[in-house]
């Protein structure tokens, strides 16, 4: 195999594993979003603050880097806002991550974050190797 077709099979795995993992990305987001409605009693009675807000912006986040990955209008340098927008999403999952840890010793709804981070971490280093795959394609 020549180094050109590598770099060609990698622009198009790490294309369809970004897109693949984006959507995965915003479904997790929308079952924690149900499974927040679903315990929001119990959410509000035993975590300190507002939980709502950093659930809404993760979600938030992850709709918007769905949106920019599939509207290239939105992001005409591609990869350095999406990136951010993933970075972002990571560091709020993990704040809340910490803010439910607080007051939460085991729950379904706490360790539903672990995913979240992972899924957002695989979709950001795939829309990061298809970034750098399809300079080395389209521009060499």
């Amino acid at each position: 195999m020549s180094q050109t077709l590598l770099w060609v099979n990698i622009n198009l795995w790490s294309n369809r594993i970004c897109g693949v993992f984006a959507f995965l990305n915003a479904l997790w987001m929308v079952e924690m979003c149900i499974n927040a409605f679903i315990q929001r009693k119990e959410l509000t009675k035993w975590v300190e603050g507002n939980w709502k807000i950093d659930l809404f912006v993760c979600t938030g986040l992850s709709f918007g880097g769905l949106a920019s990955l599939f509207l290239p209008a939105l992001s005409p340098s591609f990869g350095r806002e999406i990136g951010a927008i993933y970075i972002l999403e990571i560091l709020f999952m993990i704040g809340y991550k910490k803010k439910l840890q607080k007051n939460i010793e085991d729950s379904w709804y706490k360790n539903s974050t672990i995913p979240s981070i992972a899924i957002t971490a695989i979709t950001f280093v795939s829309m990061l190797v298809f970034a750098i795959s399809s300079i080395v394609v389209f521009d060499y």
